[in-house]
Parts: structure tokens; sequence; C-alpha cells
């Protein structure tokens, strides 16, 4: 018989990283005991061995102040579970992903819960694994800390500066207070420690490390966090910060409505043309849209006197007025500045999210059309590289013709003539070109389909960010009993829960709007 792993002590510096406050609050040494309880359990089921494996044992005492954080949070009424709870009940009709909720109770402990938090938090820090979240040892671990948890919960003390952190006018008017929740629940809320919280940790390391030399290094750090805040997306659910904030509200709140209305953050260069008493007049140089500042957000409105000078900033719309948020930099223009301005794509799609998509969403109807005619009925090519010019040229020309305009020519980019490539007409982005993950489609037209990396293959395919939302489900809808991978038990677990599965993977890329990437 091998010999217990002694468990490490979890101490108080472990406990506040997950925290949203600078003080300690008077329950932080209760729940910090209870952490260690948790330990001590995942000692006693020799599963800790099997974990270890995954992460130090650092973060393993994490991993127990991230559930002992989940008792603090029901007991303290901060509702984050619970948001996310009712959030994956609105959507799918269960409590929770995996498991079986027909016996749950909301608002208290669930075994369910505690089997969820081990395999997300895992899951969450390593990329490089697909963990199973019905596996023996999580389950076998999650029954154990359920003891504990039970033993606990009727005398566990609410803490209150947690509940107050949280706290926020429900008429709330000031952005900045605003964001300053959206800041607390991606960057310094337990449920999303090991995922937005490490991540940011993560980018913001690069940053200093790649900026060591720089004076500007705390200008950087600070639009690094404010960008981070407003754009980034969690793996639960798939929501940013501000929809969370608008969940955590609850949908009779007039905030949650303003928070569901704030605009994404825009950062880009600017014209200044002008000023008043309330408002900064603003033209963005690559749409010619016009924007007013509030001047209750931006107290450098005096260093601004030279109509057309070129400024870089970044802002938001919140209750109907545009709002500085992050850094600005006055008078940046040039004349090549300018004309590259002008003709950036990813400029020129900085306020996209005000514009109606039904117009691509016609376009592209029309190119799938034109790309089933040329494939052969089928949304999906299988090519060498040496033949993809031919073939979107093909497709150009048919798109230009069935608009009745000339077909313009698209250079195709070619490294190995002979090296296989997927061609996929995506119905939300258009033309795909994708090299690598063939074996995850045995199409009887797909000359590059190997069983032997058929599941590899799949894996990579649906469980990173490097594939697009739809292959993913044009894949499991079309393909999903010629693979191995997705039969049995195990694939019928990811299959009837893929929604949930592409937020958690695809990021940004699973609410992405639709939009052109070829124009005829």
């Amino acid at each position: 018989m091998r010999p217990k792993i002694k468990a490490a002590k979890i101490y108080i510096k472990q406990w506040v990283i997950l925290k949203p406050y600078q003080n300690h609050a008077p329950t932080d040494n209760y729940y910090l005991a209870l952490s260690n309880q948790i330990r001590a359990a995942i000692r006693e089921t020799e599963m800790d061995r099997e974990i270890l494996r995954f992460m130090e044992e650092e973060t393993l005492g994490e991993l127990c102040c991230f559930i002992a954080s989940y008792l603090e949070d029901l007991v303290s009424e901060t509702n984050i579970w619970n948001t996310f709870v009712q959030l994956h009940y609105k959507a799918y009709g269960k409590y929770l992903p995996f498991y079986d909720t027909a016996k749950y109770d909301v608002g208290e402990i669930n075994l369910q819960d505690i089997q969820f938090l081990i395999w997300y938090f895992m899951q969450a820090i390593n990329e490089e694994v697909v963990f199973v979240p019905t596996n023996l040892y999580m389950t076998a671990v999650a029954h154990k800390i359920m003891g504990v948890l039970e033993e606990a919960w009727e005398y566990a003390p609410e803490n209150e500066l947690l509940k107050n952190t949280y706290a926020i006018e429900p008429d709330e008017k000031d952005f900045y207070k605003a964001r300053h929740l959206m800041d607390i629940l991606l960057l310094k809320t337990y449920l999303f420690y090991p995922d937005t919280a490490a991540k940011f940790q993560l980018e913001l390391l690069d940053l200093v490390q790649e900026n060591q030399d720089d004076t500007n290094v705390i200008g950087k750090m600070n639009e690094l966090r404010t960008g981070f805040v407003h754009k980034t997306r969690t793996r639960l659910m798939g929501l940013n910060g501000q929809e969370w904030a608008a969940a955590l509200m609850g949908d009779e709140s007039p905030l949650s409505k303003a928070f569901q209305e704030m605009s994404p953050r825009v950062f880009g260069f600017f014209y200044y043309k002008g000023q008043d008493e309330t408002s900064v007049f603003l033209e963005h140089i690559a749409t010619e849209r016009k924007v007013n500042l509030t001047k209750k957000s931006f107290d450098h409105y005096g260093d601004l006197s030279k109509k057309d000078t070129v400024i870089m900033i970044g802002m938001a719309a919140w209750r109907g007025e545009w709002w500085f948020s992050g850094v600005w930099v006055n008078d940046v223009g040039s004349p090549s500045l300018i004309q590259d301005e002008k003709q950036s794509l990813k400029s020129k799609a900085l306020f996209n999210f005000m514009e109606d998509h039904s117009v691509d969403e016609g376009i592209l109807k029309k190119q799938e059309k034109q790309f089933l005619k040329i494939n052969g009925n089928s949304l999906i090519a299988f090519l060498k590289e040496g033949q993809l010019s031919e073939f979107v040229q093909a497709f150009m020309k048919a798109s230009a013709e069935a608009e009745g305009v000339e077909p313009r020519r698209i250079q195709v980019p070619t490294k190995d003539p002979e090296s296989p490539v997927i061609v996929f007409f995506n119905p939300k982005k258009g033309l795909e070109m994708v090299s690598g993950c063939l074996s995850a489609f045995p199409d009887k037209d797909n000359p590059f389909f190997d069983l032997e990396e058929c599941t590899d293959d799949t894996i990579e395919l649906l469980f990173t960010p490097d594939f697009s939302v739809e292959l993913a489900y044009y894949c499991v809808e079309n393909y999903r009993h010629l693979i191995p991978f997705l039969n049995g038990e195990e694939g019928d677990l990811y299959v009837n829960h893929f929604d949930f599965l592409m937020r958690f993977w695809k990021g940004n890329d699973y609410f992405a709007a639709p939009y052109i990437t070829y124009q005829t």
C-alpha cells in the first residue's frame, strides 16, 4: 500500500487571493480553516495523487479555497454561483451540465455543484488535457468534500464585507462604478479565479516583461486591464463583464437593463472637432462616425484646442452617453497614419456593433448558395494547397455572376502545394481555410482521413479555440456517428452538452456577429 501524501497547509495568502477586497474580513479565518479541512478530506480519498498529476500542491490548495468560497458565496448570499445556475437553467432547461439535476436544491449545497466545480477548475487551468466531467476520481473527491460542507453548512458565518463589495446602487448613473463591478466580477471573483483572473495575470506578466524599460508601462498596464474587462468572456456561459453584471442584478432591476445596453468599448483614432459645456466632439477617422464624449468622464478637455488634431482614445456608451474608458494620447496624427486608418478593415469595423447585420446575412446566404453549386452541394471541400487558388476563383466568379458584377481576383497564399487543407463555407463568416484536423471529418470525399488520427483531430477541433464554432458544429452534426470519440457514454456526454462546451472552449468566437470574409 502506498503511503498517503501529506497535505501542505493552506495559508491566508492563498485564501485572500480569491477575494475581491483588500482588508481581511472577520470570517476569513473560519473559511481558511474550512479550506484546510477540504484539503484533508481530499487526502483521505487518496485521490490527491491523481489530482497532483495536473497541478502543483499550491494550486490544489487554491482549489480547496475555491470550493470553500462556493460555500461562503451561498451562505453570504452574494449570488455568484446562483446566477450561473439560473443562467444555465434559462439556456438549457437544467441547472448544471453533465449531471442529473432532477434532485437539486437551488441556493443550497449540492453534490453536483462540487463535482462541476472540481471539473471546471481543473479544466480551466489545463487547456492541453480534456477531462471527463464524470470520471471516478473527481466523483470520489466530490463525495468526500460534500461531507465536509454538510457539517459546515448550518454554522458557517456570513461574510458581510464580501456581500457589500458587490453592492451597487439600483439606479447608479456613474459609468466608472458600473465598470468597477465588471472588474471585480472578472478579476476578483472566486468563480472566475481559474479562468479570466488567471488569464489576465498571464497577460499582465507578459506585458511587464516585454516593457521593462518602457517609462509608460503603467499606462500600458491600465489599458490592458480596461480592455480586458470590457471584452473578455468567461468560459462559463461565454459571457462578458457587463453581461455577468446584468445577470447578477436580476431581470427586474433597471440597472440590469443599463448593463445590457452598455456598448462594447471602442479604442481608435479620432479627429478632435470641438467642444461645448458638456461634451467633446470627436470624429472617427476610418468611419467618419461622430461621437460626443461627455466631459463628466474626461478631465483633459482643456488640452484640446486645435480642430482636426488626431487623438487616440478608448470609450464606451453608458446610459446614452459616451464615457472615456482606458487611456488617451494627444496629437498622434501623421499623413501615413491617417491613410492607413482609412484603409484599415479592422478600424472600419470598430463600430460594427451599431450596424444592421441583416445585409451581411443576405450576402452570406447568396454566397452559400454559390458555394454549394460549385462544390457538389456540400459546405466543405478537402483540397491540396495547390488547388486552392483555382477553387477560390471559381467561387468568386460564381458569386459575382449571381450578383451581376465583375469578379475580383483573390490572391491565395500557398506554402506547400501538396499540403492538405479544408475549405469550409461558414454560414456566419464566409470562406474558411483550415490546415489541420482533417481526420476529424470521415467524409467519403476526404482523401486525407486517417482513422488513427481521428480522435486527436476531433478533440483539437472541438476543444481548442483555434477552429470556429460553426466548423465544430458541422463536424458533429454530419459525422458524429462515424467518429469513435463521439460514440458511447463519453461521446453522448459531450454531444448532449455541446453548446455549453462551445461557449467554454471557443470564447469570443461563439458570439461573433455575421460578417463578410470576401466581397464580390
